[in-house]
């Protein structure tokens, strides 16, 4: 059996694309258009017999016209080259709205090739070989019934056990996993607003596959049987200069392949764009972080530079947004909203509105008290 290991496509995230006048829609999109169609290109070139997407397919639970193109274009090829197509849910697919179905549901048999799951199932992908398909704990409706990250653990070998996960067969799933390295942004995040973090032993069977993960985006291997394939694409500056791609899983070995689309996020200081440009990677975004204020003549070279290069410019953090920063972090861990915290930490990054946004967070503290 030969896989495509993916995850985290989060179609539908557009922050810090610019508008195409030529398509009318955002220069992030177009990149993740050149990605999917890499993949498929990928899956079709070394003829992988299923392509498991470890959640979060998409950046909300519904599409636009054009995100969804992406997406039917791309299962629609996989079909007609006789390759399954196996997604998972994960927290930005299905965590909000509770109880409405998501686009990820709604593609459950778009056409033969093509399954779904909202809920902990078994799929066989072959007459001997089966996936266990885990989408994403949800961290607040599972506290609310009483269960910790022990009790999770637990409860998923279990019912790996019950239904007989054995050689041969993978696991996928869209969570946080013990030993498992976060982005300096994401760490708060996860850990301490949204997630239940599963031991990755709770997960694991003699002989088995492989556990194929997503969720986090830095493409990781945790153990000899354990991995996260890690976005296709760098999304924001949590993300960071590293690589991104997918993995081709076969026979218990794993082989990453990088994305040519890719376009890296760079973070500068005053002096290394004006002393050392030629680090700056063309197609690349960039911001600057100064411990001080900038003036807008400062503004206007830093902008030219990053031009020149072939990268765009995208946030000039002041000192002061530092102090927005530090405030969102005091208070995450009362939020259970994702989406809120994440925002808060964008526009603490841009360091705009500040004064909007402290007065958000004492809102919502006092609420959480």
């Amino acid at each position: 059996m030969r896989i495509l290991h993916t995850a985290d496509w989060h179609l539908g995230m557009s922050a810090h694309g610019e508008f195409d006048a030529v398509s009318g829609v955002s220069s992030r999109l177009l990149d993740m258009a050149k990605t999917v169609e890499w993949i498929g290109t990928v899956a079709e070139e070394r003829q992988v017999q299923v392509v498991a997407i470890a959640g979060d397919l998409t950046h909300r639970k519904f599409l636009t016209g054009a995100e969804l193109d992406i997406v039917l274009k791309f299962l629609y090829r996989m079909a007609r080259a006789n390759i399954l197509v196996v997604i998972g849910e994960g927290n930005h697919d299905g965590y909000s709205h509770p109880g409405v179905p998501s686009t990820v549901a709604a593609l459950n048999g778009i056409n033969p090739y093509v399954r779904t799951f909202a809920e902990a199932k078994p799929t066989y992908l072959s007459a001997n070989e089966r996936m266990f398909v885990i989408p994403y704990p949800n961290r607040a409706v599972l506290a609310a019934a009483g269960y910790t990250s022990a009790d999770v653990s637990d409860i998923l070998s279990g019912w790996l056990s019950e239904e007989g996960c054995s050689e041969g067969d993978y696991v996928m799933a869209h969570l946080s996993v013990s030993s498992a390295k976060f982005s300096a942004n994401a760490q708060p995040l996860l850990m301490g607003a949204a997630d239940i973090t599963v031991n990755w032993s709770s997960l694991v069977r003699d002989g088995m596959g492989g556990v194929l993960l997503g969720h986090i985006h830095m493409p990781q291997v945790i153990n000899d049987i354990l991995w996260y394939a890690g976005a296709p694409m760098c999304f924001d500056y949590g993300d960071g200069e590293g690589k991104r791609g997918v993995c081709i899983v076969e026979d218990g070995k794993r082989e990453r392949l990088v994305n040519p689309h890719n376009r890296l996020f760079q973070t500068f200081t005053p002096e290394r764009i004006e002393f050392e440009p030629e680090a700056i990677i063309p197609g690349s975004f960039l911001r600057i972080t100064a411990e001080r204020e900038v003036d807008a003549t400062e503004r206007a070279e830093w902008a030219r530079i990053a031009a020149h290069a072939g990268a765009t410019l995208t946030h000039i953090i002041e000192k002061r947004a530092e102090t927005v920063r530090t405030r969102v972090k005091e208070v995450a861990d009362a939020v259970t909203d994702e989406d809120i915290v994440r925002r808060w930490f964008e526009v603490a990054a841009e360091g705009e509105d500040a004064e909007t946004v402290l007065a958000l967070m004492e809102k919502a503290d006092e609420e959480a008290r």
